[in-house]
């Protein structure tokens, strides 16, 4: 699964502080997931995926954990079929970083 570019507004990158932390991103992402706030929740998840994937790669444990949690964003919408796309591509990222984790 290729997971859409991000759409960063400036209303959005202006808002926020220009230090925070993909970790801030996360929980930000978290409270809006819990407040129902689907599409800013995602927003956030993947601001903070694009921001590990900077800094630490894209197969690396961090990413593959945001994704799991923005898999449980699009299940809390009934998106399904995306939700079990994003668990495939986590499946691959994890045998990518350590085969010896997953066996067949």
């Amino acid at each position: 699964m290729h997971l859409p570019p991000l759409k960063l507004s400036n209303r959005r990158m202006n808002s926020l502080p220009q230090a925070i932390s993909w970790k801030q991103l996360i929980q930000k992402a978290e409270v809006c997931l819990e407040d129902g706030n689907y599409d800013e929740s995602e927003q956030l998840y993947r601001e903070a995926l694009s921001a590990v994937s900077e800094e630490y790669g894209p197969n690396h444990p961090h990413a593959s954990n945001i994704l799991v949690k923005l898999a449980g964003c699009y299940e809390e919408q009934g998106r399904t079929s995306d939700s079990h796309d994003i668990f495939r591509l986590v499946h691959q990222m994890v045998t990518t970083f350590n085969p010896t984790l997953v066996t067949t």
